[in-house]
């Protein structure tokens, strides 16, 4: 029974400590992005070569081939 309080006054201090939040808070903003970028990787890759294609032309494709 001693462990079962111990365990649950730990959990009660974890959950009120606010100190690490905001690491946690950019490691979850980082994950959501990271999603996003996997989750439309084959549409940013297309725009990406479009415009990259309307601004240097023929020079891209020629350093994209070497």
């Amino acid at each position: 029974m001693k462990i079962l309080s111990y365990l649950l006054k730990r959990m009660k201090d974890y959950s009120i400590d606010e100190s690490g939040q905001t690491s946690i808070e950019y490691i979850m903003l980082l994950l959501v992005v990271v999603a996003i970028i996997f989750k439309f990787k084959t549409e940013v890759v297309g725009k990406i070569t479009g415009l990259l294609d309307r601004v240097f032309g023929e020079k891209m494709n020629q350093l994209l081939e070497n």
